[in-house]
């Protein structure tokens, strides 16, 4: 999303739509309008100059999407960085499971509920994954680790250089304030799922289920629907998807 760092260089063309149409392959113009909106809607830029605010200033120093830098900076504020850092990290980079052989779904299925830990959450399961991959590595386990549970420890490896990498732009931004509780709410799984709300604000869509109760779909309305692929842990129990 462009849109963001550009308003960062303050060139002196009020709307982004204009300055757009001068590159020489520019986007087309209803891209840029939705990032434009988007931008807006989480509070990056204001509604009618297109000014950064105050977080979009922040938004334009780290290297995400708008919206999981947003996840972060509230990670920051309610203490909670370190999930919140793994949870993004992830969704930057890619799903570290690994499927080799069709036969072993179900048991894949078992490793992420049990990683899920009760939890009918996707990003709270990948929290877990994450934070026993880093102490697997501590104790020199971590190759045992990612065979028993079919992770890809290269991937893992690049979640844990974004994570590294965000977080040093945080502190460069000094934003981090008293590190003793910067993790004080680490564990406080409501308060991640409602900054994740938060932060993905508005993607936040009611769940349905189809007549025939074998679909799972994300009701856009208008009498529009998102179906889900039905293999994400949070299908289960969440009536409302991220």
């Amino acid at each position: 999303m462009t849109c963001r760092p550009l308003k960062s260089l303050h060139i002196n063309i009020p709307k982004v739509e204009d300055f757009m149409t001068l590159l020489v392959e520019p986007p087309l113009r209803t891209y840029v309008q939705d990032a434009v909106d988007l931008l807006q809607q989480i509070g990056a830029l204001t509604p009618n100059d297109q000014s950064l605010t105050p977080l979009g200033t922040n938004l334009a120093s780290i290297p995400l999407h708008p919206q999981l830098g947003k996840m972060v900076l509230m990670g920051v504020f309610f203490r909670c960085l370190d999930p919140i850092l793994s949870i993004v990290s992830v969704l930057n980079e890619k799903d570290p499971f690994v499927l080799k052989k069709h036969n072993k779904k179900h048991e894949l299925d078992s490793i992420k509920a049990k990683f899920a830990n009760g939890e009918p959450s996707d990003h709270l399961m990948f929290v877990n994954v994450i934070h026993q991959w880093e102490e697997a590595f501590e104790s020199g386990t971590n190759q045992q680790f990612c065979r028993k549970n079919y992770l890809n420890e290269k991937v893992l490896d690049g979640i844990y250089k974004i994570k590294q990498q965000v977080k040093e732009r945080l502190d460069k931004m000094d934003i981090l304030g008293n590190p003793t509780d910067l993790e004080q709410n680490s564990t406080n799984f409501r308060l991640i799922k409602a900054t994740l709300a938060y932060a993905f604000y508005p993607l936040v869509k009611p769940r349905g289920l189809d007549n025939k109760l074998r679909f799972t779909f994300l009701n856009e309305g208008n009498g529009k629907r998102i179906y889900v692929r039905a293999h994400h842990m949070f299908l289960r129990t969440l009536n409302c998807l991220l």
